[in-house]
């Protein structure tokens, strides 16, 4: 079990580390007024890399609060 925890944060790090630049590219190809097509292709990637990030740091306690309450 905790070697997949292991893997998990490796993951979610790379994740991150992959989303940053692909910002920071985003960011100079707006500054040099990249082509639309090259920028809305940086644009996707970063929503997939979004969207894989936040499955991977969902956790199921903050998604439904009755299970946190004893009373709910």
């Amino acid at each position: 079990m905790q070697s997949d925890i292991n893997i998990e944060v490796a993951d979610i790090t790379t994740i991150t580390i992959q989303l940053n630049e692909l910002r920071s590219r985003f960011d100079q190809g707006m500054r040099e007024g990249q082509e639309p097509n090259d920028l809305r292709e940086t644009y996707q990637h970063m929503k997939e890399l979004e969207c894989h990030l936040k499955a991977l740091q969902w956790e199921p306690e903050r998604q439904n609060p009755s299970a946190s309450h004893p009373w709910g």
